[in-house]
């Protein structure tokens, strides 16, 4: 998977199906891994999500999502980046 370029996912939590679009940024860590990702579900912002010591966090305050959203997406972001 090319680490520049958005691509999409489909999770079903708790019979909620969340489908949606993920967009690294262009600022890459020293370890190749973008340093956020953009989350949007459908056509709406979520958070801009960074990998931080204790899992997956909102780089910022804005956004919205509950913390098992939040991790199941950036459980999502990991597969997709190996």
């Amino acid at each position: 998977m090319n680490n520049h370029y958005p691509f999409t996912f489909n999770l079903d939590i708790e019979g909620t199906l969340y489908e949606g679009t993920i967009t690294p940024s262009r600022e890459i860590e020293r370890n190749g891994f973008p340093s956020f990702f953009r989350i949007e579900i459908g056509d709406t912002f979520l958070a801009n999500l960074c990998l931080g010591k204790s899992g997956w966090i909102r780089k910022d305050k804005a956004g919205k999502g509950n913390n098992q959203l939040i991790q199941r997406i950036g459980e999502y972001i990991r597969s997709q980046m190996v």
